[in-house]
């Protein structure tokens, strides 16, 4: 692989921010479609009334991993 990327990136934020955008992460499990309660919550009622919680985003899950770290 002789890629040279032209642009590089570089996202810095704190571990309780990471923490808390994951916690706020729902699945809306119809459509597949990623939503955040906080950021970018769904605008109809019914999709909200059935988004789940994937098991990775829940607090105990998050806190263990970034315990790995």
């Amino acid at each position: 692989m002789r890629i040279k990327p032209a642009v590089v990136f570089i996202f810095e934020q704190t571990e309780e921010e990471s923490i808390r955008r994951l916690s706020n992460r729902r699945i809306d499990p119809v459509t597949g479609n990623l939503y955040n309660l906080e950021v970018d919550p769904p605008s109809d009622e019914a999709t909200s009334n059935r988004l789940i919680e994937l098991k990775e985003d829940h607090m105990t899950f998050i806190k263990a991993k970034y315990a790995r770290w």
